[in-house]
């Protein structure tokens, strides 16, 4: 077997040296080990171009070089390894070593990841979801379910599914920027136990972790010397205190939403009023679509600064959970969850409860064919009504069946609404 001096021997290319963390007292035990069994020639490499790459063994050689010097030349195994290889043997190193050390399970998923999105190593293509639930997806190289794929062939890519899970070519000019995984083929490439409910798990919550960081939410150093679980607990809760945020952002953006359809129902009769020639009708419709537009406005600027809010509470939050977890008392879960409602209570005023939201819902129905409230729409009825003479039947009748669609779809929520109150005569808080 070749030998090669230590200072040319390379690291594996898919291990981050700066962001892996090196365990001095691991290089003073394998310096002690090496001085008193020697070395035991048990590193596997490969060669790549003119230099030789390690698949693991980075703490050994390190000892290695300061024990016998860079200069000694070292037996290793050189095999035929792949890119995927590479990572594999990486990956269960890792496991094997480091299973409980969070940084080193960030690190590990996110070499996989950036990987497959640079078209370095190739993934399973991930299988169609039963009927009925929908398979959740990431692309390569984020680590957010929010990022889309650029490409139209991630959609062939993500609903593909065939037996042995055939690799996807990342490197094709066809398929590029389309690197579609998820939970399950992540768990599987690592070899993380195929479906083992567990190691799914921590994936998912690995890649919750990674997506905190890369969004600048946690700090990466909150989880340095913290335990699975204790890391699992600081995610929960930041995610828990980010959805409160989302939710009072969402609302005022929705709000936005239903402006701007009013506003097109609100040009729809402008026109219809200016054909007909109706002055009454121009001047009421102008007042109403300044008072569309401020609406939107006023919707889209309380949803910036409830988003931007909540990032500085989730922020915080993060870092507060951090702290009261090295104090070490109570269960990592409860301390969180404790921390995060604390921060929740601190937005319950703006934050729309659901009655809120039902109370709003309530008006809109009563304003549903209501010639004052609705004239938008029921303006646009009645100029229909004035041309039944140049309609076509069939239109008329379409339009009386839909009419009376409506009618019973309101009829059947009615019921719904009505035997749920039946239920509840005197309605319990809502928790936030």
């Amino acid at each position: 077997m070749p030998a090669y001096k230590i200072r040319d021997i390379k690291p594996n290319p898919f291990r981050n040296v700066d962001r892996y963390p090196i365990q001095r007292g691991k290089i003073d035990a394998l310096r002690e080990s090496i001085r008193t069994t020697t070395y035991w020639d048990n590193i596997i490499a490969r060669q790549s171009g003119k230099d030789v790459e390690i698949a693991y063994g980075h703490h050994r050689l390190i000892a290695l070089e300061e024990e016998l010097g860079p200069d000694k030349e070292i037996i290793l195994i050189i095999k035929e390894l792949s890119n995927e290889d590479m990572i594999q043997i990486m990956a269960r190193e890792n496991l094997a070593e480091w299973g409980t050390s969070v940084t080193v399970l960030h690190e590990t998923v996110r070499a996989v990841v950036e990987a497959y999105g640079a078209g370095e190593i190739e993934l399973p293509v991930p299988e169609r979801g039963e009927p009925g639930h929908k398979r959740k997806f990431y692309y390569a190289p984020s680590f957010s379910r929010d990022v889309k794929p650029l490409t139209k062939f991630a959609d062939r890519a993500r609903t593909h599914s065939a037996p042995g899970l055939p690799m996807i070519k990342n490197n094709d000019k066809d398929n590029d920027k389309a690197f579609p995984y998820t939970i399950e083929t992540l768990s599987r490439f690592l070899g993380w136990g195929t479906g083992n409910t567990k190691w799914d798990t921590r994936t998912r919550e690995v890649l919750w972790a990674l997506e905190l960081i890369d969004g600048g939410i946690v700090k990466e150093e909150l989880f340095n010397g913290a335990t699975p679980i204790e890391a699992t607990a600081l995610v929960r809760a930041t995610r828990k205190v980010m959805s409160a945020s989302d939710t009072a952002s969402n609302f005022h953006e929705k709000d936005a939403e239903e402006a701007e359809s009013m506003l097109e129902d609100l040009s729809t009769a402008e026109s219809f009023a200016k054909d007909s020639g109706d002055k009454s009708a121009l001047s009421a419709i102008s007042k109403e679509k300044k008072q569309a537009h401020l609406r939107i406005a006023s919707s889209r600027d309380l949803s910036k600064k409830e988003r931007r809010k909540g990032r500085e509470q989730t922020i915080a939050v993060a870092e507060a959970v951090s702290e009261k977890l090295k104090d070490r008392e109570g269960r990592a879960v409860d301390v969180a969850d404790s921390v995060a409602w604390s921060f929740i209570g601190k937005r319950n005023k703006r934050v729309p409860t659901v009655e809120g939201f039902a109370a709003k819902m309530d008006k809109r129905c009563v304003g549903l064919f209501d010639p004052k409230l609705d004239r938008t729409f029921c303006q646009g009825l009645d100029e229909v009504l004035t041309h039944t003479d140049i309609i076509k039947p069939s239109i008329l009748t379409n339009l009386a069946n839909s009419i009376k669609s409506l009618s019973d779809r309101a009829l059947a929520y009615e019921q719904k609404f009505r035997t749920a109150g039946k239920k509840r005569h005197d309605p319990k808080p809502i928790k936030p």
